[in-house]
This record gives structure tokens, sequence and C-alpha cells, in this order.
């Protein structure tokens, strides 16, 4: 998903509404978290995997009311999942609270709550794009990372502003539009 929006070619993908479908129902309902495939049990990492992949689907505008899918991330479910479930008391975050912490969990869970917090709600709760959605304390919000290529926001702005100076990277009018930050070349 990440590569064909990278390449700008999600409208190449054939049934939207099936591929909405099918990321509406990793997210378990009574945990709150995403699971990979069917009749598998929910996993940390797949909050940014599956969250991540439903980011861009709306990022592209592909999750419309047209698809009549609606909402189909629960942001606050699966926030509550990793903050309560995924989190160790020692620190770093889990698969599932049975598991061991471990780096790999630790980064795709933060990147997941990233996304539910930043990418998660749709016009039908009232926020934007540009609002954040917060399970619990406010202290628990995370720095906005891109879903395609899963660092932060800046950091993504910073790079295409350098290759843009160096005319690397250029659309074929001279500019950039990521994240909404026009960008022009030089």
């Amino acid at each position: 998903m990440a590569g064909l929006y990278i390449l700008g070619q999600l409208q190449n993908i054939r049934s939207v509404p099936d591929l909405l479908g099918w990321l509406a129902r990793r997210q378990m309902e009574y945990e709150g978290g995403y699971s990979g495939r069917s009749n598998k049990l929910v996993d940390g990492c797949y909050s940014f995997w599956i969250g991540g992949s439903s980011a861009l689907m709306i990022l592209n505008g592909s999750a419309t009311s047209e698809n009549k899918i609606g909402s189909f991330m629960h942001d606050a479910a699966l926030e509550r999942y990793l903050l309560l479930c995924g989190q160790c008391v020692e620190g770093g975050l889990r698969d599932k609270p049975s598991k061991n912490r471990d780096f790999y969990h630790t980064c795709y869970c933060l990147s997941g709550l990233s996304t539910a917090q930043h990418y998660g709600h749709t016009k039908s709760s009232g926020l934007s794009l540009e609002d954040t959605a917060i399970y619990g304390h406010p202290s628990n919000l995370v720095q906005k990372t891109d879903p395609a290529v899963n660092i932060r926001v800046e950091r993504v702005e910073q790079i295409y502003c350098f290759f843009q100076e160096k005319n690397i990277i250029m659309s074929e009018n001279g500019f950039c539009n990521y994240h909404g930050v026009l960008m022009k070349a030089t």
C-alpha cells in the first residue's frame, strides 16, 4: 500500500470497497487492536501495518462516504488497546499482554498510536485530519508519523525540500504537495 501511495497509484486498486472492508474487519471489536489475518489474535504491530494502510486510504481520498463503509478505524479503541494492553510497566511495547516487550513491537505500536491519534478519525467524528484524538491523558499524544514511510512528518518534509533543492525530485509542474505543504523547486 505504501509503495502504491508513494507512486501515486492507489487508484489502480481493483476494488477499493473490498479493501476497505478487509481493513475494517482486521480491527477486533472486543480488544480494539488489529489482527493481521482472519482467525488470528490481535498483535500490536498491526496497529501500524493495518492502521497505516487505513490512513493512506484516508489521505488518498479513497475512504469516502461513497464507498459506504463509514468510519472504519475506531481510533479510541485502538489507542486503548495499545496503552492498556501493549504497554509494559518497565517501558516499551509488545505484541500482546502475554508477550515480552521488544524493539520491533515498540516501534510499530508507537507508529500505530500516532496513526490512530492523527489519522484515525473522519469527518463524521466532527474532527478534521488536522485534529488529533487522544485516549486518556493529553500526555499520551505522540508525534505525527507519516503512514507511508513511518518517520515523523516534519522529517519527510525536510527530505522532500532537500531533494527538490537539488532538482532530484520534482513533479511535472515543479511543485510537491506532501502533507498539505506546498514546496517550490528552485
